[in-house]
């Protein structure tokens, strides 16, 4: 393929394909991690909200649990993957609206160069895909609504059309509603003369209409959602380590590279001849900064994660997309584009070899918690335990018991139909298993059932699960190994003689 015939959108084209379609193949490869498998479990229980995110990502995953032919990752991926493909594009157009093709092309490399844009938002089974699909198709639809010579028709479509998608963002996740703060500060510093616009106020009302069913299902099932979240942002005594580790995360996710040049594109301030639109860099600041001040002022109190404010990032791609379109004469792809490419490939790489051959473990090398901090194993081992468990007490449904969101999402994904998973414990710790408890099989009395933990994440049957059977046997392991090493061990405990004790929704100590 020769680049020096093809247009800059046929580039950015041909780079999402690519892009897209080594996502697929890895999509089938790679097993879900913690977070993917637990929320495949929203899908067996569609609902207004649920207790760590709100629905759209149940709604992108049902069609997938009609058939047991779907039942795969690569199936459950590809929604993600599409998302972050039209994300990619939505960026070009970003940059190409701001600038030129050109500079939207750099913005697409950037973002296909962002591990949080290709991966994360664009791949794995999160929220974050609809999330930054809504965010950045937002941030389009406000540009052109500031940036084009629009009539007062077209100005009232665009703040209706905002609404409907800042609802849908704040339905992927609760940092969509940032959409609405930060243009709220936009107009107020820069174009106050849209306050008078009561279409403003209708399309905040479509958002409020939108989310209106979730916050009732908060508010039914005693907010227990918000106040999980809440009791995560205390603002108590100040840690400057976190706020570091906050931003070197943040960092890491986007790509060292990318985040050194979208801080240079966030700092200048002079302006840009290439750039007709000075208020369109304006207002993609005021979409980005406010989330991420946010989460590294929370950091100075809580643990916070660097995914948390990654859209607000990825909003601002398209400025260091600019700044790199200055620096350069001809149009050649800029050297550090092809670097942040080739830290990105580098690091899957990595990646990849440590999931599937390192010959051994990353972490705790002692037993019984071998593998402990170990993240790579949480990609792993899964499909083969499954055979082997099914291969060693398969054939007549079976309750199976675990203490803890993880492992109880991945067993409830990878074990077949005859076992039924079950998670037991306080709402911090079994989520969203509160609710979908209720659809599994009922432990009856007098039966049998197993509970399974692992080394990495090692915790054996508890007070309530012990006091709940007659006996517990002589506990079973099964070992992982990779290229031939053992990385640890699932540990299965039998459960003779149910005798009662266990809520049918699993819930100890409260109602959810």
């Amino acid at each position: 393929m020769n680049c020096s015939v093809l247009t800059y959108k046929q580039q950015t084209l041909w780079l999402i394909f690519i892009s897209t379609a080594i996502k697929l193949a890895l999509g089938g490869w790679i097993e879900f991690n913690n977070d993917e498998a637990y929320y495949w479990t929203y899908a067996e229980k569609l609902q207004w909200n649920y207790f760590d995110h709100p629905p759209i990502i149940a709604v992108l995953l049902r069609p997938w649990t009609i058939l047991p032919f779907f039942h795969h990752e690569f199936f459950l991926r590809f929604p993600f993957i599409v998302l972050g493909a039209i994300s990619c594009w939505i960026i070009f157009c970003i940059g190409k609206l701001l600038a030129d093709e050109f500079t939207g092309f750099i913005a697409a490399c950037l973002f296909i160069a962002s591990f949080y844009g290709n991966f994360i938002g664009g791949m794995l089974l999160l929220p974050d895909a609809p999330l930054l699909f809504f965010w950045l198709l937002t941030s389009y639809v406000f540009l052109r609504m500031i940036y084009r010579k629009t009539n007062r028709s077209s100005t009232r479509t665009n703040l209706l059309l905002a609404g409907a998608l800042i609802g849908l963002s704040i339905l992927s996740k609760a940092q969509g509603i940032f959409l609405w703060i930060g243009f709220g500060g936009y107009i107020l510093f820069t174009s106050v003369r849209l306050l008078k616009n009561p279409f403003l106020y209708l399309g905040i009302l479509i958002t409020i209409l939108i989310i209106a069913p979730a916050i009732n299902w908060s508010l039914i099932n005693s907010l227990s959602n918000i106040n999980f979240h809440m009791g995560r942002m205390q603002l108590q005594s100040i840690h400057l380590s976190g706020i570091l580790r906050e931003i070197t995360g943040e960092a890491l996710y986007l790509n060292p590279i990318v985040f050194g040049l979208v801080l240079n594109g966030v700092l200048r301030r002079k302006k840009n001849p290439l750039v007709n639109a000075q208020k369109g860099i304006v207002l993609l600041r005021w979409l980005s900064l406010p989330l991420i001040f946010t989460v590294q002022f929370l950091s100075l109190f809580n643990d916070t994660l660097p995914h948390w404010n990654g859209m607000a990032y990825c909003t601002l791609l398209p400025l260091a997309a600019i700044q790199l379109r200055k620096a350069i004469h001809i149009h050649l792809i800029p050297t550090t584009i092809k670097y942040s490419l080739g830290l990105l490939v580098a690091a899957v790489l990595i990646l990849l070899i440590l999931v599937k051959a390192y010959p051994g473990s990353l972490g705790n090398g002692r037993m019984p918690a071998l593998g402990k901090n170990d993240i790579s194993l949480d990609m792993s081992g899964w499909r083969s335990f499954a055979q082997d468990f099914t291969k060693l007490y398969g054939g007549k449904p079976t309750v199976v018991l675990t203490d803890y969101w993880f492992p109880a999402g991945h067993l409830n994904f990878y074990l077949p139909e005859p076992f039924q998973v079950m998670a037991v414990g306080p709402l911090q710790n079994i989520h969203q298993f509160a609710w979908i408890n209720d659809i599994q099989r009922s432990l009856q009395p007098g039966g049998d059932a197993f509970y399974i933990s692992v080394s990495n994440f090692y915790s054996p049957p508890g007070l309530v699960i012990r006091n709940a059977f007659t006996s517990i046997e002589q506990v079973i392991k099964i070992p992982q190994r990779r290229s031939g090493k053992i990385v640890r061990y699932f540990y299965i405990y039998p459960l003779r003689g149910y005798r009662g004790g266990i809520p049918s929704n699993g819930l100890i100590g409260g109602t959810p």
